[in-house]
């Protein structure tokens, strides 16, 4: 898949947004975060899912685990001078379906770190199930840029 780039406007400042290239898969993804940030601000990477009706992701808890379900999973790979702050934010229940499904995970930026682009890569894996069947898990990458002001 084609991961492109559009702006998303936000109250007070610009957000980039990368998503997936429209496709008929069951399901689709994007990421905000936001495009310039100063040294020592805190800030936070939203990946949102979109689950086609009739189609569902499992969560990320023991029980689905436990059962030896893919389950969905949003991870980063940082530079050096950013710390996560606190666990993934993750919607409540055992599956996800619908649109908006929404993962948050909040970050410092040391104040140490030097002016210029910081790359952030995000690390998706999914595996989306119907009641008759289960593709594959999907495993992406996706790398941000975020200037430092």
């Amino acid at each position: 898949m084609i991961i492109i780039f559009l702006l998303c406007l936000s109250p007070g400042f610009i957000s980039p947004v990368w998503a997936q290239e429209e496709s008929k898969e069951p399901v689709s993804y994007s990421i905000q975060a936001p495009d310039k940030i100063c040294a020592g601000e805190h800030f936070k990477i939203t990946t949102i899912f979109d689950i086609r009706e009739g189609w569902h992701v499992y969560a990320l808890i023991d029980g689905n685990i436990g059962m030896g379900k893919s389950v969905t999973r949003v991870s980063f790979k940082l530079p050096e001078g950013i710390k996560t702050v606190g666990p993934l934010q993750l919607p409540k229940g055992a599956i996800y379906t619908g649109k908006g499904i929404q993962m948050t995970q909040k970050f410092q930026l040391a104040k140490e770190v030097p002016k210029g682009k910081l790359n952030i890569i995000v690390k998706i894996v999914y595996q989306c199930c119907n009641e008759e069947m289960c593709y594959p898990p999907v495993r992406k990458k996706v790398n941000i840029t975020i200037e430092v002001k």
